[in-house]
């Protein structure tokens, strides 16, 4: 089940999916170990003795545009009752933060019982927990050697009024949250093993009142250090002063800049706050590792999650951070990929936060010979993000500190991993880490990050190697020209593969990556014939009619059966900024913020972008959300800001 809300600070990011029950939480860092991995924290409340799972509720999620915060309202018409779930993480401390307000909209009192269900498989491992009651404070804890967990519940100053804890999973065990089916929990006191826990509290709301309850529960290293944070709750900052300040924080780090969005729509503005908040929750506090997504649900499809950090993924996020002048978290990210780039100057395939190499599925020895697992546009990537970033800033310190990991050792390593007579990189995986050839998506950035490489070498002085920088640069665009350009229908290949000066396997197959790298990084104008020509032969066969994108053609990812392709979020705003580089006009800026609007289908209903969205049903498939939707969506509205500057329609308050 895709998350449909995200909340965190940094250093715990939590999922929840449409029921508004917790599905991941990380903790200590923003993406690495996930103590729940899919397991569900379940919901459920007793109205007058009788039960229900707010699951089986009517329901509605939001994302807020406002603060880091989402919202989760469950309704019951035939018991006239609707509940209210706000949830944060405080900002200051791994605590999060559920105000849970009752709405009794009958006309009699109605006895209330909550019940709060917690499935942990700490340290990702469902073995080797502890939950135990704890009576000196009235809470639960949850540990698993240095990760401990205590839940904790208030009303008026009272805490938990029934608990118990349990066993799931084991032996024909479903789990103690089946007891809340009892409405009276069983007061187990300890468990150990795969163990998971209810706590309950009773509220009488009047007729036609509203009852307000909070359901905190608090991260940690030790039992005394969840205790003295259960203290420091209840004597000095209780979980409504917690909201409102972390709320208020949230709100005028979103107001950094007051930006002028002249002539897009309210919510196309929403999804722009609503982006920023969620890259933000993504960005890991302590390294500055940006991961695609907190989403486990992906772990029910292959052998792994998007909770890694992807050098594409990072620069993307980074570059539109510097767009809009966030630039605190571009240099984290940035900084990031300094300490995890390779002495060789070479990224690899992806990355935990803590800067240890992750999963990977690509070999290191192709038909029979050594050959480095990389997707070289990972490593040219690098160098476009911290141009972008110096464009804005000015900031030369920063440039000069990263010059020798950032920009010539991956510049010198670009230089020499090339065929020499194509004039062409050598293979490498794609950005849609399928297969090892020669990309013409993967052949642009490496051409963009020669030049910027090269501009970067001449402004510090380095003039003989900034021009054998713009010689291979020069080189290689011309081996594009010569090798992946189809001179006889005018189109590009999707890839070659190369091998000792031999080009086999040209693959025509109409790719958006293809479309985008020609123009996004200067390869070709935008307004060239040839581009054009390409353009109107591609985006016949990408474009659907509601005018979203595909990947590429029969792209067979989380495809359905005969249906078509799924149209991706980032292949849809690439077009999308296309058009608004394109614009020589007020009047033509004013339709693409129309056109953005169409865009706004393909958000979830809590207002998050997936990675992708089925074709049939337009609902979200795959990770959600996902960090590069939104990172683009970014981007994508920050060059509108900026084409605004251009005509002069007021000041929009963009760095300049």
């Amino acid at each position: 089940m895709p998350r449909q809300t995200v909340i965190g600070n940094g250093n715990m990011l939590i999922c929840l999916d449409e029921n508004g029950e917790v599905r991941d939480l990380y903790y200590p860092h923003a993406g690495l170990e996930n103590h729940v991995v899919g397991r569900t924290h379940r919901l459920g409340i007793s109205i007058n003795n009788e039960f229900y799972w707010f699951k089986d509720f009517n329901k509605y999620n939001s994302q807020s545009a406002n603060t880091l915060k989402s919202t989760n309202i469950f309704t019951k018409p035939e018991e006239k009752i609707e509940v209210e779930f706000e949830n944060i993480i405080y900002n200051e401390r791994e605590i999060f933060v559920r105000k849970i307000s009752i709405r009794n909209k009958d006309t009699y009192d109605k006895d209330i019982k909550l019940f709060f269900g917690q499935e942990f498989q700490i340290k990702e491992n469902k073995y080797r927990n502890t939950g135990f009651y704890y009576p000196p404070k009235n809470v639960v804890i949850h540990y698993r050697g240095r990760r401990v967990f205590l839940v904790n519940i208030l009303s008026n100053k009272k805490g938990i009024d029934d608990y118990t804890v349990g066993l799931y999973g084991y032996d024909n065990k479903e789990g103690s949250y089946t007891t809340a089916e009892k409405i009276d929990l069983p007061k187990n006191a300890v468990e150990h093993g795969p163990v998971d826990s209810v706590v309950a509290k009773n509220v009488k709301v009047k007729a036609g009142k509203t009852r307000t309850v909070y359901y905190f529960l608090i991260a940690g290293k030790t039992v005394d250090e969840v205790l003295q944070t259960n203290d420091f709750v209840l004597s000095k900052k209780p979980p409504h002063h917690m909201f409102n300040t972390t709320s208020n924080y949230w709100d005028a780090w979103r107001n950094k800049r007051p930006f002028n969005f002249v002539s897009l729509s309210k919510e196309a503005v929403k999804l722009f706050y609503r982006s920023l908040f969620v890259v933000r929750s993504h960005i890991d506090e302590k390294g500055g590792g940006v991961i695609a997504s907190g989403d486990s649900t992906m772990y029910s499809f292959g052998k792994d999650s998007y909770a890694y950090v992807w050098a594409r993924d990072g620069a993307y996020s980074s570059k539109a951070l510097s767009h809009i002048g966030y630039f605190n978290l571009s240099r984290k990210i940035i900084n990031f990929f300094a300490e995890t780039i390779s002495d060789k100057g070479f990224m690899l395939h992806k990355f935990e936060v803590d800067k240890s190499l992750g999963s990977s599925w690509h070999p290191w020895i192709n038909e029979g010979k050594f050959k480095l697992p990389i997707q070289e546009d990972e490593t040219a990537i690098l160098i476009n993000a911290l141009w972008e970033y110096y464009q804005i800033t000015k900031d030369i310190e920063f440039v000069e500190k990263n010059y020798d990991r950032l920009i010539k050792n991956p510049a010198d390593f670009m230089c020499n991993y090339i065929d020499k007579a194509l004039n062409l990189p050598q293979n490498s995986y794609d950005l849609w880490e399928e297969n090892f050839r020669v990309y013409t998506y993967t052949t642009c950035t490496v051409i963009d990050a020669l030049k910027k490489a090269a501009d970067f070498s001449i402004i510090l002085g380095k003039k003989i190697r900034g021009k054998r920088y713009q010689d291979m640069a020069d080189n290689i665009q011309e081996g594009l020209m010569e090798h992946l350009y189809n001179k006889a229908d005018g189109t590009f290949y999707k890839s070659v593969t190369v091998e000792n000066g031999t080009i086999t396997n040209k693959d025509k197959t109409a790719d958006a990556s293809t479309l985008y790298a020609l123009w996004y990084f200067n390869v070709l104008s935008a307004d060239s014939d040839i581009f054009i020509k390409y353009e109107k032969h591609v985006v016949p066969i990408l474009r659907q009619s509601d005018g979203s994108f595909i990947r590429y053609e029969d792209d067979k990812y989380f495809k359905k059966g005969e249906a078509q392709s799924n149209p991706w979020i980032i292949t849809t705003l690439w077009y999308l900024q296309l058009k608004i580089k394109r614009t020589t006009s007020f009047e033509q800026l004013k339709s693409v913020a129309r056109e953005i609007d169409n865009l706004l289908i393909l958000q979830t209903d809590s207002g998050v972008l997936p990675e992708q969205v089925d074709y049939l049903t337009r609902t979200e498939v795959s990770a959600t959300p996902l960090t590069w939707s939104h990172a683009c969506y970014i981007e994508t509205i920050a060059m509108y800001l900026r084409k605004l500057d251009q005509f002069g329609i007021g000041e929009t308050y963009l760095p300049k």
